[in-house]
């Protein structure tokens, strides 16, 4: 069952972006799509970024009139602006699970896989897929195999007679095998148990399967130490039987805490060159100095998740390395496809590390880059280019999508993966209060101050999503 709690806060999101946001949501989606191709933004980029208005508007709500005035100034009429021009254009939102929260410390949530039966060494309740451990290596639990079912324990001494039965019937004849450590037993077909493997001392008689019930019987004449039993077999669905015989997943919405960090900056300006912008050139300095410094911060908030990706990144457990030397007497225009045979092999090691998931975005720096984007017929450019900070690129044979990174060494990069759906991926982004503003305050010494500031939490999940590499000579 999913959380009731990832549940509601999904969903006041998409309210609010229907609803008393919708204005500015509307405002979003025409510029997400005029920046992504006319690609439409995700609901979850809609929601969150209304949350995050929502947020901003608790908190001026909390202030009285005369309050606001003195410590908002005018971000009251542009600053919900900013806020749906930020949130969108995190990269975060590109390569990472973005979550709001609607506190300074709250849930985050992400999808755990259970196994919802028993069923030869699986568990109910053991993990199948997750976030973190990544996916089972058992590959027998959906098939009519069964393995290393626990069957009790065959104790010491002579005559010794045992009754058991196994889990899932009927028994296809001819596969049953139990095993005992030091010998197994056998089925014939024919619902007989012979001796396998080693000595198994069986009587002559008492030795029986009866295939449709599951039903063993067991006497030896002497065992000589005390050993668990094992059973291995293949079981056939039955007519009747659709909930015994079929194994079952159970979906766990789970969830872990977070708190969140501040970021601030400030900035000062002459009040001459203020009045002389809006006089001559008709611009806002209060709005455009405020509107810069949230892209700087929104680019440290990206730079610093990026860094943290690269830092973590476990993958093959070991950093992946491409010459960009060419051997003698080949050209280096054919040359940097092998950089691909690289990237290929990090997006397999993120899936035999995770069973899950391939590497599906390339994070780079300039140099790797550059590789990159001169790859005619391979690299596919996108969006405008001209963007400060971490920003996508286009995309690598159609398989991976590339963020340029100027906060990256030149010559390292990161392959990492990212599901579908906000609750798949190794780290977690989650945004309190995205842009705060103080007012703009001028003293005798004619220098206007401004400062904002953003709240926000960060959680990495797993380190095996990610796969770190680097360009040597």
């Amino acid at each position: 069952m999913f959380n009731d709690k990832a549940n509601a806060v999904l969903t006041e999101g998409q309210q609010l972006a229907e609803g008393k946001w919708s204005k500015y949501i509307q405002g979003l989606t025409e510029g997400y799509k005029r920046n992504h191709g006319g690609q439409e933004p995700s609901s979850n980029i809609l929601s969150t970024t209304a949350l995050m208005l929502e947020n901003t508007q608790q908190m001026i709500n909390r202030m009285d009139e005369t309050t606001k005035v003195v410590n908002l100034g005018n971000f009251v009429d542009y600053g919900f602006g900013v806020i749906t021009a930020v949130m969108p254009a995190l990269v975060a939102n590109e390569i990472v699970s973005v979550q709001p929260l609607k506190g300074r410390t709250g849930e985050v949530f992400f999808l755990d896989f259970k196994y919802g039966s028993n069923k030869g060494a699986i568990r109910r309740g053991d993990s199948m897929i997750s976030p973190i451990t990544g996916a089972n290596t058992d590959t027998t639990y959906t098939s009519q195999e069964v393995g290393s079912e626990d069957l009790g324990t065959l104790e010491a001494g002579s005559n010794v007679t045992k009754e058991v039965t196994l889990s899932y019937a009927p028994v296809q004849p001819g596969t049953v095998t139990l095993d005992f450590g030091s010998f197994t037993v056998v089925d014939d077909g024919n619902g007989v148990l012979v001796a396998g493997t080693g000595t198994a001392n069986l009587a002559a008689t008492g030795n029986t399967i009866d295939y449709n019930t599951g039903a063993v019987a067991l006497s030896f004449t002497s065992v000589a130490a005390d050993c668990t039993i094992s059973g291995a077999y293949n079981f056939s669905y039955g007519n009747m039987d659709v909930d015994g015989n079929i194994p079952q997943a159970d979906i766990d919405l789970t969830s872990t805490t977070i708190s969140t960090v501040t970021r601030k900056l400030r900035a000062r300006w002459l009040f001459d060159a203020g009045f002389e912008l809006q006089q001559v050139h008709g611009i806002n300095a209060d709005e455009e100095i405020a509107t810069a410094m949230a892209a700087e911060v929104r680019h440290e908030i990206d730079g610093e998740i990026l860094n943290d990706l690269y830092r973590q990144a476990a993958a093959g457990n070991k950093e992946f390395t491409w010459s960009k030397t060419a051997p003698t007497g080949v050209a280096y225009v054919d040359y940097k496809d092998t950089f691909v045979d690289t990237l290929i092999a990090m997006s397999n090691a993120i899936f035999s590390d995770t069973k899950r998931a391939e590497g599906n975005f390339i994070v780079c720096g300039v140099n790797v880059s550059s590789v990159i984007e001169s790859m005619p017929g391979r690299f596919t450019p996108s969006g405008d280019s001209l963007k400060a900070g971490p920003h996508v690129i286009g995309t690598l044979d159609g398989r991976w999508k590339v963020i340029k990174n100027p906060f990256y060494d030149a010559d390292t990069f990161v392959v990492g993966y990212k599901g579908n759906s906000y609750l798949e991926g190794g780290y977690i982004y989650a945004p309190f209060l995205p842009l705060y503003t103080t007012p703009t305050v001028m003293l005798d010494d004619f220098v206007n101050r401004k400062g904002v500031a953003t709240i926000y939490g960060k959680k990495m999940l797993n380190t095996h999503f990610y796969c770190k590499g680097r360009i040597v000579a």
